[in-house]
C-alpha cells in the first residue's frame, strides 16, 4: 500500500549546525559561513539567521548543485 508522507521540513540554523558537524565535522561557524555565502551569492536559501523553513521550489536544483560543489571544495565556501 502506497503512503503519502510531507516532506521534511528544511533546517533552522541550529539544526543545520548539528547536521554538518555531525557528517562533516563543521564547526559551528564554518556552517555559519557556508549559509551566508548561500544566501548572499547565490540567492539559495533564506537568511540563515533565522527560524524560516521556506525554499521556493525552483531552486531545489540549484542548491543541490551548490551543496554538492561545496562538499567536493569545502575550503572554498
Amino acid at each position: 500500500q502506497k503512503k503519502r508522507e510531507k516532506p521534511p521540513r528544511l533546517h533552522s540554523l541550529t539544526s543545520l549546525q548539528k547536521e554538518a558537524n555531525k557528517l562533516y565535522g563543521y564547526t559551528l561557524d564554518k556552517t555559519l559561513s557556508i549559509a551566508q555565502k548561500l544566501y548572499q551569492d547565490y540567492k539559495v536559501i533564506s537568511y540563515p539567521r533565522t527560524d524560516a523553513e521556506y525554499m521556493g521550489e525552483e531552486n531545489k536544483k540549484l542548491v543541490i548543485s551548490i551543496l554538492e560543489k561545496l562538499i567536493r571544495e569545502p575550503d572554498k565556501a
